[in-house]
């Protein structure tokens, strides 16, 4: 793939197939708010109208796999007490207070693997409850 020689068809195929869903600018900013529940940085995503499209599409995507695989995220309400409920996971990547959410287009129902648990680490313990 150097300069002026024609991609090759499969280059071009590896490239398509990491290509992300949609992009998004994740920020973390300090909280200057005086408010005791306050948090004390605030998570700022970024969106271009036609990411947001594209995010949104992906998520009611990522909800519709959750239904129909039955997969489930904890819903805490203290350190040991949880739910496990329907639901899905976005990860995104943070390089000191800046990052980005860019997931990968979701597969189709025949290339997924259906009642696979996500492997949930303990939580960290800085949780603040």
């Amino acid at each position: 793939m150097g300069r002026g020689k024609p991609n090759h068809p499969y280059q071009t195929f590896l490239i398509m197939s990491n290509t992300p869903a949609f992009f998004a600018k994740l920020r973390i900013v300090g909280n200057n708010s005086q408010n005791e529940n306050a948090p004390d940085q605030n998570v700022i995503i970024d969106f271009t109208c036609e990411e947001g499209r594209k995010a949104a599409k992906w998520i009611l995507q990522a909800v519709d796999n959750a239904e129909i695989d039955g997969t489930t995220v904890r819903v805490y309400r203290s350190r040991k007490d949880y739910d496990e409920i329907a639901g899905f996971s976005l990860w995104g990547g943070l390089w000191g207070n800046s990052g980005k959410i860019q997931p990968m287009p979701h597969k189709e129902a025949s290339e997924r693997t259906v009642n696979v648990q996500a492997n949930q680490p303990e939580l960290p313990d800085d949780l603040p409850f």
